[in-house]
């Protein structure tokens, strides 16, 4: 009985370690994004919005959908509020860097540099392969 009682309280313990490793932004990141609004230099873009899309999955790895058919994906990492993209398809484009400034569970704030212009993208949680905006 002893010896089972130290087995359950060593699993106990480990579980409450693993879950002290467990960032809450990560929990939060992964699923199907939406873009609802994009402005740049604090006037709000017109896009076709429906084509403007992120996902983010539990094992890291990005899609990014956006206006003119460009599309991206790769592997992703999360640091404090900044989120590093390192595109992996053939566009071999460099290692980005994106500020989150604003994540809950069904709504992301990004902001990131367009040349020389800070664009923000808002984004809202969406199911798999559904739009809340009319293309």
């Amino acid at each position: 009985m002893l010896k089972q009682n130290n087995i359950f309280l060593k699993m106990t313990i480990g579980l409450v370690l693993l879950g002290c490793n467990i960032n809450p932004m990560e929990q939060k990141i992964v699923g199907n994004w939406q873009a609802i609004e994009v402005t740049e230099q604090d006037s709000v873009l017109t896009l076709p919005l429906a084509e403007v899309k992120m996902r983010f999955s539990k094992d890291k790895k990005y899609t990014f959908e956006s206006t003119l058919n460009y599309k991206e994906a790769g592997t992703y990492q999360l640091q404090n509020n900044m989120l590093f993209l390192k595109d992996t398809t053939p566009n071999n484009i460099p290692k980005k860097v994106i500020k989150i400034n604003y994540l809950a569970n069904d709504s992301l704030i990004v902001e990131m540099k367009a040349t020389t212009n800070t664009r923000l993208l808002k984004l809202v949680k969406i199911q798999k392969d559904t739009s809340i905006l009319k293309k």
